[in-house]
């Protein structure tokens, strides 16, 4: 018979659902078409402000949308309580702030990032938001517009974020699937 083309690891052969394999399918499909419409919209919105419409600038417009996606009059910093306008968004007056610092999380995802006032990102450095700002007397009000944000980006404030962020595997676990996922379209 000759050696074997290919072998299988050892343990149970999984069955794929067609069912759960389609539904999935059909919710990835969905999210993408959410996904590509909202797209659009932000850069008919950069069309109407003058702004390019260039990826970098969507990003701007979609972090700015999360700040309170139910009401366009109340975006705030979430650190400093500052209502941002589009047109600060342009301007330099805010940046993009990486909620669990980039240097300890390598964390780049638009899970950990946040629009916030300059300022206040410089003040917060290289810390989570608790470590910047839980001992300030104002942290309540950091906290409840912390929980306006998209549910990626809450626990983030928690005031065991980093240690949740570790516990999960961090930057290793999140590299080790991109990996698998890599692997899976390569056969």
């Amino acid at each position: 018979l000759g050696m074997p083309f290919a072998t299988r690891p050892p343990g149970p052969i999984r069955s794929r659902s067609p069912r759960r394999d389609e539904g999935r399918k059909r919710e990835i499909n969905t999210k993408n078409r959410q996904n590509r419409e909202a797209a659009v919209k932000r850069s008919e919105k950069l069309g109407e402000i003058g702004i390019a419409d260039k990826g970098g600038n969507r990003a701007l417009l979609k972090l700015w949308e999360e700040l309170n996606p139910d009401n366009v009059l109340d975006r705030r910093c979430v650190y400093t309580g500052t209502l941002i306008s589009v047109d600060m968004l342009f301007s330099g007056a805010v940046e993009v702030d990486h909620i669990l610092p980039f240097s300890a999380t390598l964390d780049d995802s638009n899970g950990n990032r946040l629009l916030c006032m300059r300022e206040a990102n410089r003040e917060k450095r290289k810390r989570s938001p608790y470590e910047a700002f839980g001992h300030r007397s104002d942290w309540e009000d950091i906290a409840a517009r912390a929980a306006r944000l998209p549910r990626e980006k809450r626990w983030r404030f928690e005031p065991d974020a980093m240690s949740r962020f570790d516990a999960q595997g961090g930057f290793i676990a999140r590299q080790l699937v991109d990996t698998q996922y890599l692997s899976r379209l390569a056969r």
